[in-house]
């Protein structure tokens, strides 16, 4: 057996286990139908036979092998999707990276491809009560000391959870019914999206799930936001255009947080670091390594499917860089040596939202885990998303 096979092994002894000649021999059939250029039936290939089509990269996904061009791995995906012995292996998630990656760059999908990623890409975490050190660690020589020091301990009241990856496209437009993105693809994250459009979307999301709003705000909110969509689609285009709107920067200032309400909301800063520091000692979220996440070096120049670098210790995809992400709270909180127990900066001197997590077109110094960035909340760009969140009130 070759090292190739080697790494098929665990999948395909699962398997194929009961007639490993017959497999082996449709294996052998499938591979020189590929490299043929003929049309192959993955519906009526084994599971064991399509599995034995995956290989492991860098991070332990498991990845369909290279002969596979973008139209045989999403026959493929629908194909052992339609398998029910498929189901356990689903569940535990071993081919999610791949799915992610197939999708991530189509715009459409059918019933049973649309429930799956629905399933996967709304999945959360829950951060149980604790405490921990916020602000740039002392190995990090990157760290802007005016804002990200002195390190200081935050403490939660109240647990909640987050959600294990940006919102993507595919949720968004079944919440809100269009896709503002610049780089489409429906396991990649929503972006062209400002802060009033994530509080928008949260409560119409926790509406869709019967869950309690978690804001309040001005209901000609909605009708600022659609005319700055028409002057973007409306703009010379030979003109550079701000993309600022000083009525939804004064209606922003406007938003109310219930904190009685357990609908989704976003992330507080405090929150969002806890869960991107996820306990661990790392610069990045997951790693020491800039080239584990994506940033100007590694992304190609645009926004990548969820999913694709390792999570970190609390199972969260991209944390650092694809697209920043905004949070609840206002730019101008100042960092002490003292403790402090649910930190949120609502200054209202201060008009700009924060933003977290850097993004695929910045240096890698941006996607550190205590790199903080603001800007004003109606600002839309293709470098910024955004991830939901929930209070949970239970200690365990």
């Amino acid at each position: 057996m070759t090292h190739h096979q080697k790494e098929y092994l665990p999948l395909w002894n699962t398997y194929v286990s009961d007639h490993p000649k017959r497999a082996l021999q449709e294996r052998e059939g499938l591979l020189f139908a590929l490299e043929q250029g003929t049309n192959v039936d993955f519906q009526s290939v084994s599971l064991g036979v399509l599995l034995s089509l995956f290989q492991r990269d860098r991070y332990g996904h498991w990845k369909a092998d290279p002969i596979l061009d973008v139209s045989h791995m999403r026959a493929l995906c629908r194909a052992i999707l339609d398998k029910k012995e498929a189901c356990p292996l689903l569940r535990q998630g071993i081919l999610d990276a791949f799915f992610f990656d197939t999708y991530g760059r189509r715009t459409s999908l059918n019933t049973t491809e649309r429930v799956f990623l629905q399933e996967r890409l709304c999945a959360m975490r829950f951060c149980r009560p604790s405490s921990f050190y916020m602000g740039a660690l002392d190995k990090d020589h990157l760290a802007d000391d005016e804002v990200e020091e002195p390190r200081h301990r935050v403490e939660f009241s109240t647990g909640f959870s987050i959600f294990c990856h940006p919102v993507t496209q595919l949720l968004w437009t079944e919440v809100m019914g269009y896709n503002p993105s610049f780089f489409r693809g429906l396991a990649r994250p929503v972006e062209w999206v400002n802060w009033c459009d994530a509080i928008v979307f949260c409560n119409r999301l926790s509406e869709r799930d019967g869950l309690e709003p978690a804001y309040i705000f001005p209901h000609r909110l909605f009708a600022a936001l659609e005319q700055q969509s028409k002057d973007w689609e409306n703009r010379p285009k030979d003109e550079e255009w701000e993309d600022l709107d000083d009525s939804i920067d004064s209606l922003a200032q406007q938003v109310q947080w219930n904190r009685n309400a357990h609908g989704y909301r976003l992330p507080t800063e405090a929150e969002w670091e806890f869960a991107a520091r996820a306990h661990q000692g790392f610069l990045y979220a997951g790693t020491d390594q800039a080239d584990d996440v994506w940033q100007e070096r590694t992304s190609q120049a645009s926004t990548q499917p969820v999913g694709q670098k390792e999570p970190n210790g609390f199972g969260l995809f991209d944390m650092s860089g694809n697209v920043y992400e905004w949070v609840w709270d206002r730019e101008g909180r100042e960092y002490t040596e003292e403790s402090i127990v649910d930190p949120v900066h609502e200054d209202r001197e201060s008009e700009e939202r924060v933003l977290r997590g850097g993004s695929f077109r910045y240096r890698p110094w941006s996607t550190r885990v205590s790199a903080r960035a603001e800007d004003f909340p109606s600002r839309r760009q293709e470098i910024i998303g955004f991830r939901v969140a929930r209070t949970i009130e239970r200690s365990s």
